[in-house]
């Protein structure tokens, strides 16, 4: 039988181009690859009188959730509307989100070694209006978060100040409101990492054209959301009005537009040496199985390229929404089998729960940065065709450095790369196994 490995790429960085490891960059790496939102749930407002709903998610559900892969979780809560809005802002009015937060999530997290960002999400309307009225009340709520928040760990548990900014705001208003919401936190708590986008909802293309802000911690991630093309991801919705039928090829135009903004932001995150995740993107119910996991394939093997962590809107509601079970509840048996494969998440199931298969195929790069010279290791756990290729984020192909068939076992390869010039480029391993069973 054949069987084809997934392709393995790394980001290597020549030098004048090395990012320093800032406490910033090391609270990307607890992320993980991969992540999910948990949705319609802590941010759900349109529950009223009956928001929160207790038993949207069992501790159970996010225990198999991190079984399957999952590395992060990113927790949308109505922040700005369960706390007061009646200077000087500080108090908290409804305590039962935080609770479930602590007896869910973070009893989940801390058990499962998941990374948690806590995002404030769905809050009041910012424009350039209306943004001076809305600080004093964004600062005090923030400052209130921060004294609650003090004794959770800070290696693992993030501030994200709010969830897609729109267009109504523009990023130099943008950029004023947040500083003064980052100096606030930072007057009660120099340590936890905070996490900012930029305007037109997160847009990968705004988040480039905007600037960095000033921390004397140097602890700030930066974060962007993608959801082109919209016609195709949001297709068939009750609240968009789409009608059913766009399809996504990969490769194809879209995915080449995809790419060109990813490198944009690629390189906004190199030039101002700051760290970057995708934290949404998600595909349809309603459209057709193939094109939807294409598209997750798409973003996910960018998201591996760039070295950008990513985190999926949203895993568990199916129907009207972007859920990746067949069922309504988070069980491995309705894990729809191409998300799996597009999202690589765990492929094998032991009587106890969860285990992850070993990787067929394994790839390693010493030293990052370099100059010259660069040592490529890879793994291999059966015999197989092996293509080893270093490449610029344009994917302008600069060197073959190994190919033709292997046997089982661990090889090196040396790229020498001077001459190049510096800024970053892309170490690809792609190998196919043939066994006989």
């Amino acid at each position: 039988m054949k069987t084809f490995s997934p392709v393995l790429a790394a980001l290597l960085l020549l030098t004048f181009n090395a990012v320093s490891q800032t406490t910033a960059w090391n609270r990307l790496s607890a992320m993980g690859s991969r992540g999910y939102n948990l949705s319609n749930w802590l941010e759900a407002y349109w529950l009223g009188a009956s928001y929160p709903n207790v038993l949207e998610y069992s501790r159970q559900e996010l225990d198999a959730l991190a079984q399957m892969g999952f590395r992060s979780v990113r927790v949308p809560i109505l922040l700005e509307r369960i706390t007061s809005d009646v200077a000087p802002y500080d108090s908290v009015l409804n305590n039962a989100p935080f609770a479930i937060v602590d007896s869910v999530i973070l009893a989940s997290a801390r058990e499962n070694d998941i990374a948690v960002i806590l995002v404030n999400h769905h809050g009041f309307e910012l424009t350039n209006a209306n943004w001076r009225t809305a600080l004093p009340r964004l600062c005090g709520m923030w400052i209130a978060l921060t004294e609650r928040f003090r004794g959770l760990p800070r290696d693992y548990v993030f501030f994200e100040l709010r969830n897609e900014p729109a267009l109504d705001i523009h990023n130099d208003t943008l950029h004023i409101l947040q500083q003064a919401i980052i100096d606030s936190i930072r007057a009660h708590d120099a340590e936890r990492t905070l996490i900012v986008g930029a305007n037109w909802w997160n847009a990968g293309w705004s988040l480039a054209d905007s600037r960095p802000y000033n921390d004397a911690a140097d602890n700030i991630i930066y974060t962007f959301h993608n959801y082109d093309p919209y016609e195709f991801t949001h297709q068939g919705f009750s609240w968009t009005g789409l009608p059913t039928g766009p399809t996504f090829a990969y490769p194809g135009k879209a995915a080449d537009d995809i790419r060109a903004m990813f490198l944009r932001v690629k390189d906004w995150s190199l030039l101002h040496q700051v760290p970057v995740f995708l934290g949404e993107f998600g595909v349809s119910w309603f459209a057709d199985e193939a094109s939807r996991c294409a598209y997750i394939a798409c973003l996910t093997d960018l998201c591996e390229v760039f070295d950008f962590p990513w985190i999926y809107w949203d895993v568990k509601h199916g129907h009207d929404a972007f859920g990746i079970f067949s069922g309504s509840s988070v069980r491995y048996s309705d894990l729809i089998p191409c998300f799996r494969n597009a999202m690589g998440l765990v492929d094998t199931v032991s009587t106890a729960g969860h285990t992850a298969a070993p990787r067929s195929v394994a790839l390693d790069v010493f030293p990052d940065p370099v100059s010259d010279l660069a040592s490529v290791s890879y793994t291999l756990a059966e015999p197989g065709t092996v293509l080893l290729t270093a490449s610029d984020l344009l994917g302008r192909e600069v060197a073959v450095l190994a190919s033709g068939r292997h046997e089982a076992g661990t090889f090196s390869a040396v790229w020498r790369c001077a001459g190049l010039p510096p800024g970053a480029y892309i170490i690809r391993l792609s190998a196919d196994a043939s066994t006989n069973h």
